[in-house]
């Protein structure tokens, strides 16, 4: 009885997760398509997107997507105080947003007054959230408040106080209580999170040393890390610090694997580095454009005869983004709280990716950085052959892929009328 009850919880908490999820698509697709304008390799094939008018155009849909892009988070914490208060939902949805602000508030406050956190120099995963500086616990630190909140609102609404204190009788309580119980989580995750991101910082050490083991380590933990905001603290490193790699080009020192990476696509006869291309994400392109992609597939096809016309339209829209820019969130939250372990499956063939096109010598770059995994696969890959790209493996790479992430989909999937 009591597993029931457990399961029942975690299926509504699913159900509630699904709102904000249903609203990547749209900004996934934003942002696609205004960074796809403005990525300089398409901008010199075809110079007219170098207008004024486009590149503001692509600026203005790239803002409109981020919107939603850059705060999940408090979606989620909105969404979940929502969908769990048993009544008075609109107080309940109220205190979500506050409780987010007051936890965040109070986290900055505090790494800030421990000089953790130093205004004038911001390290990975330190930034500013709706105007506060503060530390970014991601959709983790959404789900945490949108479950207190619900839980002091279940409590709480029908609170009758001491006449002195009347005032706060019911759901007035709700935002009251909600300010104080948030003020003492930002303050516990003060304490938690720092360590944490200094673990990652030693993994990333790890990962340079290890080669193809440590390929795996990267990706897989890239991903299991992407619900909790921490996945920054992976790639971030090697991305633009030394980590990952450090050149001398004409008299000039390039460090970081996205400088490196650019620099070998403009200085003629310089040929790419497996051990650059790892960093900037090579990995990403094969489980991103075609893994997800039969990932999308099969939760259409598993999906209840009822709800299957709603699923298609929402993994079709969640695909366009993914495959195309490499914008995996709306996919990956399709099915990250409605079923985590195919999540974990996911993060496990994430890394394996990352094995494969090391293995394979795949210099491909994965990232929206780079335009996307489509865009990247024909700039980078097709268009500089002579590099080195070796860009066609992903072709018999990314069938297996498929129907690999098709197949086991399909199969727990159905077993979890996605």
């Amino acid at each position: 009885m009591k597993n029931n009850k457990v399961y029942n919880v975690f299926q509504k908490l699913g159900k509630v997760l699904m709102t904000p999820v249903l609203l990547l698509p749209i900004s996934g697709i934003l942002v696609g398509l205004g960074s796809a304008l403005s990525n300089p390799s398409l901008q010199n094939a075809a110079p007219f997107l170098k207008n004024e008018p486009i590149v503001f155009f692509s600026m203005l849909i790239k803002d409109a997507g981020n919107v939603i892009n850059n705060n999940i988070p408090i979606l989620f914490a909105m969404c979940i105080a929502y969908g769990f208060a048993k009544s008075e939902k609109a107080t309940a949805c109220l205190s979500g947003f506050i409780g987010y602000m007051t936890m965040n508030t109070i986290l900055g406050s505090f790494l800030i007054f421990t000089k953790t956190i130093n205004p004038e120099s911001l390290l990975t995963g330190q930034k500013t959230i709706l105007g506060v500086l503060t530390l970014d616990t991601g959709v983790f630190g959404g789900i945490i408040i949108g479950l207190t909140v619900a839980y002091l609102h279940n409590k709480f609404y029908k609170i009758q106080l001491p006449a002195v204190f009347s005032i706060f009788n019911g759901t007035r309580f709700i935002p009251a209580i909600t300010v104080i119980v948030a003020s003492f989580v930002g303050i516990i995750l003060a304490f938690i999170f720092p360590p944490i991101q200094g673990m990652l910082n030693n993994a990333a050490d790890l990962i340079d040393r290890t080669g193809v083991f440590g390929a795996f380590i990267y990706g897989t933990s890239e991903r299991l890390l992407l619900p909790f905001g921490l996945h920054h603290f992976i790639y971030l490193p090697f991305f633009f610090t030394s980590l990952g790699g450090s050149i001398e080009v004409g008299g000039e020192v390039v460090e970081g694997a996205v400088n490196i990476y650019n620099q070998i696509l403009n200085t003629p006869g310089m040929m790419f580095d497996i051990d650059v291309s790892k960093y900037v994400m090579n990995g990403k392109v094969l489980f991103a454009m075609f893994g997800l992609t039969g990932a999308a597939l099969a939760i259409y096809k598993s999906a209840l005869p009822e709800n299957r016309k709603k699923v298609g339209s929402l993994m079709i829209a969640a695909v366009i983004p993914c495959a195309i820019m490499g914008i995996t969130e709306p996919l990956e939250y399709s099915f990250l709280f409605v079923a985590p372990i195919l999540f974990g499956i996911h993060a496990l063939l994430s890394g394996v990716a990352y094995v494969l096109t090391y293995l394979f010598q795949f210099n491909v770059a994965g990232p929206s950085a780079f335009g996307g995994p489509f865009l990247s696969l024909i700039f980078n890959g097709i268009l500089n052959s002579d590099k080195g790209s070796n860009w066609w493996i992903i072709l018999p790479l990314g069938a297996i892929y498929f129907i690999m992430y098709y197949l086991y989909h399909e199969l727990l999937g159905s077993q979890n009328n996605l």
